[in-house]
């Protein structure tokens, strides 16, 4: 396990804000519908899945970190995420099809596949149904299992807050003119560390101008939340309907990363898909919250991911 001792290190090669907005998407039309993705870099493939909600914006946050390194990312914006209709996959198992079809629209034959939190089902499906076209996968805070039945009552609170056709609007103006105080907020809100522990955590995030851009980054990547609001509707009834992910049948190399004190995505989640995957590389991170990458141990875990790519990627 990781500790939660501070690195010596804390600079972390994150895509600015700026970048982001400049990263274009383009539309494919694939055997299985339109699909808005974004591509970048040169090298073996990475394809992103991103979290609920989300788009092709949130993989767009890590580029940096992969493409100095020679790899190309390629990130999509699940179905139901802004310019990809809800038509082209609803159920993991077809949105990991339509990704599938993705890469036959790009030429692109194999991946390593990257999911986070909401994109973990639709990411251990693609590795499971697609062995020959996945090289690797890295899983991050990612749901493995049904999900829903243990989310508090104020995550309930805000999701149903978030369906409602008013709230949608209103969340997109806060989040337009207080992108930074938002984004606190539900970083505090995605771990279970006590008040003390969360009011410094947070804090050392804040004071961090990298960790602290990437937050906002983040955040960014929910808004507006209503041109997504039809994938995060569809993700949260799908996540409440699996019966059992195909872990078992994932053959390739694995790494699985999870914070101990994420309340979005319980750790069980990572530690149930890593018993279930043969071979599988587990990354428990002591004192980790929902988003790892600004975590106490994000440098090397960065490192850790990197390492584990370089290790696997096909000459």
């Amino acid at each position: 396990m990781f500790d939660a001792a501070p690195s010596q290190n804390s600079h972390i090669a994150l895509r600015g804000d700026d970048e982001i907005r400049a990263s274009t998407s383009a539309i494919a039309q694939t055997a299985a519908g339109p699909i808005e993705y974004f591509s970048s870099g040169d090298g073996p493939a990475i394809l992103g899945m991103h979290g609920t909600p989300g788009g092709y914006d949130q993989v767009a946050l890590i580029g940096n970190t992969v493409e100095a390194r020679d790899f190309r990312l390629i990130g999509w914006s699940r179905p139901g995420y802004l310019r990809t209709p809800l038509e082209v996959g609803r159920t993991p198992a077809e949105q990991a099809d339509a990704a599938a079809r993705l890469l036959d629209a790009l030429g692109i034959d194999r991946v390593c596949v990257y999911g986070a939190s909401g994109g973990g089902p639709a990411t251990y499906s693609f590795a499971a149904r697609h062995p020959d076209r996945t090289w690797a996968m890295v899983t991050e805070c990612a749901i493995s299992k049904r999900f829903g039945d243990e989310l508090s009552g104020l995550q309930k609170m805000l999701l149903r807050a978030a369906m409602s056709g008013l709230a949608a609007p209103v969340f997109d103006w806060f989040a337009n003119r207080f992108p930074g105080t938002l984004a606190r907020q539900v970083i505090r809100l995605q771990g279970t560390l006590d008040r003390g522990a969360a009011r410094e955590f947070v804090s050392e995030v804040s004071a961090d101008p990298d960790r602290s851009a990437f937050v906002t980054g983040l955040f960014q990547t929910l808004n507006p939340l209503t041109l997504r609001k039809a994938g995060l509707l569809n993700d949260l009834e799908q996540f409440e309907r699996i019966d059992g992910l195909p872990l078992d049948r994932i053959k390739c190399p694995a790494m699985i990363i999870h914070g101990t004190h994420d309340s979005d995505v319980r750790f069980e989640h990572g530690e149930y898909a890593a018993r279930a995957i043969p071979g599988a590389e587990f990354i428990a991170v002591e004192g980790g919250t929902h988003v790892l990458w600004v975590a106490r141990q994000a440098a090397e875990l960065s490192a850790r991911r990197i390492e584990f790519l370089m290790r696997h990627a096909p000459a």
